[in-house]
Formats: structure tokens, sequence, C-alpha cells
């Protein structure tokens, strides 16, 4: 369940980093160069953490690599202002990309909030600082309207959001 869940959602967190609007958003708050943006983005639930922390929780950079990052990024920025750029960066950019799909997008969104709920975070220490957010990453979208339910009978012939309503209606209800 888990590959799947990602397999769905990566590319959806992506935008958060890689899209030119993310990016953009972060260069227009201050935090030249790709990485700086990237390291605050994606650190910011943590809070003010140093390198250390910072390389423990994402399990993927060198612990050097991230130093010359962390904790430089937080005297260019909160990690609240990073929030709201990371936010504002990725409705952007998730825009540009759903046009014209703004209502399943936040119902897929809502069911993947609900899903949240229902995950266990042992271990997992940037999911559950993430999960902890006051405001629901869907906000954004609150006031679209809501789409009907699928009728798609067949999951081969399914939208990318009715797999994505499926999936976490799968995790909701276990």
């Amino acid at each position: 369940m888990a590959r799947s869940m990602w397999t769905l959602f990566e590319p959806v967190h992506a935008v958060t980093y890689f899209a030119a609007e993310a990016r953009s958003a972060y260069e227009q708050a201050g935090l030249r160069g790709f990485w700086r943006g990237y390291f605050a983005g994606r650190a910011a639930p943590l809070g003010v953490a140093g390198a250390a922390v910072v390389a423990a929780s994402f399990f993927n950079f060198a612990p050097a690599f991230v130093a010359r990052a962390i904790p430089g990024v937080w005297e260019l920025i909160t990690p609240e202002e990073a929030l709201r750029v990371r936010l504002a960066g990725a409705a952007e950019g998730l825009g540009r990309l759903l046009a014209g799909q703004e209502a399943e997008a936040a119902a897929a969104g809502d069911l993947l909030w609900r899903a949240i709920g229902e995950l266990d975070f042992s271990g997992r220490v940037l999911a559950a600082a993430n999960a902890a957010l006051s405001s629901s990453p869907t906000s954004c979208m609150a006031t679209a309207p809501r789409p009907a339910p699928s009728s798609a009978s067949n999951p081969a012939q399914e939208t990318p959001f009715a797999s994505i309503r499926r999936m976490a209606a799968r995790c909701i209800t276990r």
C-alpha cells in the first residue's frame, strides 16, 4: 500500500520543490539558488532544525551537503514564512498543472487529508511534522465545488484523481 500511495502522490509532492512557480516563490522570498529553497521548504515543518536533524529526517543527503544550506537558511527566512512560500509556490504550480480539474483535485485533497489522520508516523519524523501542521494543505482549494463520485467501474480506465480517491478511501476505512 505504501509504495502504491507514494507512486500516486510523489508527482504532486514534487511540484512543491521542482515546478517553476515553486522555485520562483523561493527566489522571491530571498532564497537564492535551488537548494536553499528546497531545504527551507522541506525542513520548515521541523522548525529551526540544525543540519544533523534535517539530514537524519531527509535520510537521502550527505550530512555535509545539508550543512551547506542548514542552518544558514534560517537566517534568511523563518520556518513559518518558508511554509507560506512553499504553499504559495505549490498552489500556483498545481493550479497551472491542474487547470480545469480543480473540483476533482479538491475532492482528492480532502480525502488525502482525512487519510493522513489514519496513518502511523512511527519512525517518520518529517511526515509527522507535516501532518501536524495546523491547516489542511488543500485549504487553497476549499471553495471548489465537489464533484459527483466517479462512476468508473474499471480501475484501468480511472482518471488519476479517481485512483487517488479510491486509494485514500481504502486507507480511511482500514
